[in-house]
């Protein structure tokens, strides 16, 4: 199977997935026109990190939501000649991945129009540039911000306004991108996160701080059936995820001559620069989507089973889509595993030093999010070593709930820029040691 359509099949049958347990979900929790009223909320409420869209609208709607937002992106993948690579399947996952907390089908499309006019303005093809149309949509919070609420004239300069930031933005991305990626030399594959997130704290420094304007933060509403389920959808989740991975699983074996075969060198792989659709047939990239997506769903169901604190919220679903994003360029088990133990081994050097009273948990929150992202930090587990790989994966966990004031939540690759400052922080220590072994080896 080819690469691109699988990526063409992929979108469609994951948009098919979420509209259809976003009806699954009114059975589930016995709202129905009441998911429609949620949606509307979902689309006309400002939704800085983290806004649960589970409590802010409700399950149902969430998920219709994330089908919109789906269903968009596939129509693009799916535009005759489109050219379709990793960086366009990773794109593609972490906009239905922020479908579930912070972006929604209204906030997303000033940030997506304006990547398609920039496009045109520099007669560049759109199909030939479907990645950065994607990538915008982190900004999804700051549009719905200046359109809904921010106090500057009515609402039509402020859409004038949204328009011409993210036309800006649109021009700004494939330069930072490209930037950016030297700096960490490609060890953070969530490369977007550290371009996008530094211009989301130049533009919230300006339009906040240096003009004294006061954020109002997230909305809050009262969810009795929401609240009835504790605040998390365990099950409904679990079942969400099994039905994708499983299925990925069982559909790459298949397309893969009914066989594992090849799974095993990628396994191999160092996840620097890699390009899982190159290795063989494009079906490995089912096959480890499938298994990369179950060690993730196993890690956070252990963590919320036996930690307080968040469960499968809104922002937890979210963040494992995410986790998914880099599975066809990097991300795999076996690079993975050392970096969520680097959680591990943090919080219980924290609980240790502090006798228990840090006030979080591997379960909080802010520490779900930000290992679903550290996994992005793949490669450097694998150039490096496991070692490596847990060190790194404490430091992200050290600043993953500090990077969101930054940027004041309006930029949703939070975990991306935590990831990407993280490898700023370490990769220099690492390469000295690096060499300083192999020039301190005894020769022959």
């Amino acid at each position: 199977m080819h690469f691109e359509r699988l990526l063409k099949k992929l979108a469609i049958y994951l948009t098919i997935t979420l509209f259809a347990f976003g009806l699954f979900a009114m059975f589930y929790t016995g709202e129905y026109l009441e998911s429609l009223i949620a949606l509307k909320t979902i689309m006309l409420s400002p939704s800085p990190l983290v806004t649960d869209y589970f409590a802010l609208g409700n399950l149902s709607s969430a998920f219709l939501n994330a089908g919109l937002c789906s269903l968009f992106c596939a129509i693009f993948i799916n535009l005759k000649h489109a050219r379709l690579n990793p960086s366009v399947y990773a794109g593609y996952f972490l906009v239905i991945a922020h479908c579930f907390y912070g972006l929604s089908f209204f906030n997303m499309l000033p940030c997506a129009i304006a990547a398609i006019v920039a496009a045109k303005l520099d007669k560049r093809r759109i199909r030939r540039n479907i990645s950065t149309i994607f990538f915008t949509t982190a900004f999804g919070p700051f549009a719905g911000e200046l359109i809904l609420r921010y106090p500057f004239g009515n609402i039509f300069l402020r859409t004038i306004a949204t328009f011409f930031f993210s036309l800006l933005m649109a021009y700004c991305v494939p330069l930072a991108l490209d930037e950016t990626k030297r700096w960490h030399q490609g060890y953070n594959l969530y490369n977007g996160g550290l371009a996008l997130g530094l211009w989301g704290v130049v533009f919230y420094a300006f339009f906040y701080k240096t003009l004294g304007v006061e954020q109002t933060g997230a909305i809050y509403y009262e969810n009795a059936i929401y609240d009835m389920h504790g605040r998390s959808y365990f099950l409904f989740a679990n079942i969400f995820f099994i039905t994708i991975f499983l299925s990925a699983i069982l559909i790459g074996y298949h397309f893969n001559n009914n066989s594992f075969a090849g799974y095993l060198s990628l396994l191999k792989e160092d996840s620097y620069k890699s390009d899982y659709s190159k290795l063989g047939d494009a079906a490995l990239v089912l096959i480890n989507l499938g298994f990369y997506g179950l060690l993730i769903l196993g890690y956070f169901d252990l963590v919320i089973i036996i930690f307080k604190g968040a469960g499968f919220t809104g922002s937890t679903v979210g963040a494992i889509l995410a986790s998914l994003s880099f599975t066809a360029s990097g991300q795999q088990p076996r690079n993975a595993i050392p970096i969520l133990i680097g959680y591990v081994v943090l919080y219980l050097l924290a609980n240790l030093l502090s006798n228990g009273t840090m006030g979080w948990t591997l379960a909080s929150q802010g520490y779900i999010n930000g290992a679903a992202f550290a996994t992005g930090l793949c490669p450097i587990a694998g150039v490096y070593g496991p070692i490596c790989g847990i060190l790194a994966g404490m430091i992200d966990a050290i600043i993953c709930t500090s990077t969101s004031a930054m940027h004041g939540g309006l930029m949703l690759y939070n975990g991306g820029l935590t990831a990407g400052l993280t490898a700023l922080l370490v990769l220099p220590i690492f390469e000295y040691f690096r060499i300083r072994k192999k020039t301190t080896e005894p020769t022959d």
